[in-house]
């Protein structure tokens, strides 16, 4: 017979091992990374009008940082591939894209209070930390063959209204609703001039398979009618 406390001490570690992976699963991405860590966490959910239509769009955000050790050599960042746009596809086929970065000022609310009104609080009005850190969004001609983009100010009077757009704090993990709203978008290459930042190719960035081509045209075209 094995001893009672060998077969305690050999089952020890795969004890620990489990309740490891448990908390790793269960807990936000980058909680347990070396190398990332995270400073907000949220659902963000967002209303806009386009025409005589009203569109929702929820997505959940975490806006991971390098850790501090390694900030100088992984200065870029930690990815997030979801949750990075609200994606709105309208009845003539477009589909909208809006970031879903908040303003420094949003973002302290809600790290504060656990949630915050952003199309209240981010406004240049209020100062420096109320700015959109993100100044456009982004019109694909069709949801189901995208072959052309534009990009729009969200400050300005283009093709959509932001009616609402509110964040939670939440512990669930990132994800949009791109892949039901407009799938192919997943399939896209964004062809963009001298600026990838500006573009829809910096936030779509997960697929593969890249069997569409987008073509940029200038801000303001083809912002109110389907692009053909």
């Amino acid at each position: 017979m094995i001893p009672e406390r060998v077969l305690e001490l050999a089952f020890a570690p795969l004890v620990l091992l489990i309740g490891f992976g448990v908390v790793y699963w269960a807990s936000p991405p980058t909680t347990l990374n070396p190398l990332c860590t995270y400073v907000s966490q949220y659902e963000l959910q967002g209303t806009i009008r386009v025409g005589g239509e009203v569109l929702h769009s929820t997505v959940y955000r975490q806006r991971s940082i390098s850790r501090r050790w390694v900030a100088t050599i992984n200065y870029g960042g930690c990815l997030q591939r979801y949750g990075t746009l609200l994606s709105f596809k309208a009845r003539d086929g477009r589909v909208f894209l809006v970031p879903t970065e908040l303003c420094g000022l949003a973002e302290r609310v809600l790290l504060d209070i656990g949630k915050v009104d952003v199309l209240r609080t981010c406004s240049a009005k209020l100062g420096k930390l109320s700015r959109q850190r993100e100044k456009y969004g982004y019109v694909v001609s069709t949801a189901d063959n995208p072959t052309s983009w534009s990009p729009f100010e969200l400050a300005a009077n283009g093709p959509i209204t932001i009616v609402s757009m509110l964040a939670t704090a939440t512990k669930k993990w990132p994800g949009d609703d791109l892949e039901s709203v407009a799938p192919n978008l997943l399939k896209t290459q964004f062809v963009f001039d001298s600026s990838w930042w500006n573009s829809p190719a910096r936030f779509v960035l997960r697929g593969e398979k890249r069997t569409f081509r987008a073509t940029k045209l200038d801000i303001g075209t083809g912002l109110r009618e389907t692009v053909r």
